[in-house]
């Protein structure tokens, strides 16, 4: 079941995204597997042609960090250091929340609270003065289904140009930085800001950054289970108008890589666990569907489909999930390596999905 032995074939790998796309969100999270692996022959013509070979993975069963992993593994040539591998796996992974300190602070957690949920029950009149000051293009947008949102997908082919990497790190130490990470949120805000429409003046724009927290120290499996924290970085209208791209690239490293900005990007993950997971009051009771009951949904299930159909259905602008370096040097066949996640309710407008080869 979790390899698909029907090949089917592709043009591109925009292609493959939109197979995957469908066939992901099938995966059966009563029954299982919650992961698949599927080979696309390319549509060529002559002997030997080349193919995809794309994974889809659940996030509940795994995060980014541990999906490069699990790829890494589909093309790992058995050697007698599997047997260090075998010792690393355990059958269920242990939870973040039990091996990593998540708990938010109390002015955190009240903060968020306040303006999250809190602010509904006041006027309206009050509630500009309390609520999280929206992103772009929460104020532009309206709602939208959350169940079946319309993706459009993009592949940005830069190629292994070492020496271009060696170049954007370099500049990334103008803000005292010199990570990759720091130089691509900065270049996507500057295009973001060029092409969004500035007619009734500039908007607040809000990134996030998903932080790998996966540790062996800590008991955690080389692939499997969800150990992630996101990272959120505003930047003003008037930050926008008045920062130069060394002053971005400044603030935006202190906020991955100090003591103080990983902290409350843990204390943000932990943040879910503040959701009470019980049905609303307001939910309904049991449902027959499909001939199935099915119980009502739970208050995180709730909370994400009011948000997404509120307002303000985009927590921020846009995320960039950076996985790292894949090293294909031991796989010359190897000629390309893409990464691409699937939106949720209430989540970002853009997603930019990054990993190197």
């Amino acid at each position: 079941d979790i390899l698909d032995a029907d090949t089917s074939i592709a043009m591109s790998v925009e292609e493959v995204i939109v197979q995957e796309d469908k066939k992901g969100a099938l995966l059966n999270l009563d029954t299982g597997p919650l992961w698949r692996v599927a080979i696309y022959e390319q549509e060529s013509s002559g002997v030997g042609r080349g193919c995809y070979i794309a994974l889809s993975i659940c996030h509940i069963v795994m995060d980014g960090s541990g999906a490069l992993e699990l790829y890494r593994q589909l093309f790992r040539t058995r050697k007698g250091s599997d047997t260090d591998m075998v010792k690393d796996l355990v059958p269920i992974p242990p939870r973040a929340e039990d091996t990593v300190d998540l708990r938010p602070s109390l002015v955190t957690a009240l903060k968020a609270f306040v303006q999250e949920i809190g602010v509904k029950v006041l006027p309206s009149a009050l509630q500009r003065y309390v609520e999280k000051v929206p992103a772009w293009p929460a104020q532009n947008t309206s709602p939208i289904d959350p169940m079946s949102p319309k993706v459009n997908r993009t592949v940005l082919q830069l190629g292994s140009n070492k020496s271009l990497v060696r170049e954007l790190k370099s500049f990334g130490k103008i803000g005292g930085t010199g990570t990759l990470q720091s130089v691509l949120n900065t270049a996507a805000i500057i295009a973001l800001t060029a092409a969004i429409d500035t007619s009734d003046g500039l908007t607040a724009l809000g990134t996030e950054t998903p932080i790998s927290l996966r540790s062996r120290d800590l008991g955690h499996p080389p692939f499997g289970g969800n150990y992630t924290a996101l990272a959120e970085f505003i930047l003003s209208p008037e930050a926008i108008r008045t920062q130069s791209v060394s002053d971005v690239l400044s603030a935006y490293g202190e906020r991955l890589h100090t003591p103080h900005g990983l902290e409350e990007a843990r204390s943000r993950a932990g943040m879910l666990q503040l959701i009470p997971d019980i049905p609303y009051l307001v939910s309904p009771t049991f449902r027959i569907q499909n001939q199935r009951v099915q119980p009502p949904p739970t208050g995180w299930e709730s909370f994400l489909n009011q948000q997404a159909a509120s307002k303000n259905p985009y927590r921020n602008s846009f995320a960039i999930s950076n996985l790292g370096l894949f090293d294909s040097t031991a796989h010359p066949e190897l000629a390309g390596l893409w990464l691409c996640q699937s939106p949720m309710p209430w989540g970002v407008a853009l997603y930019i999905d990054v990993v190197g080869y």
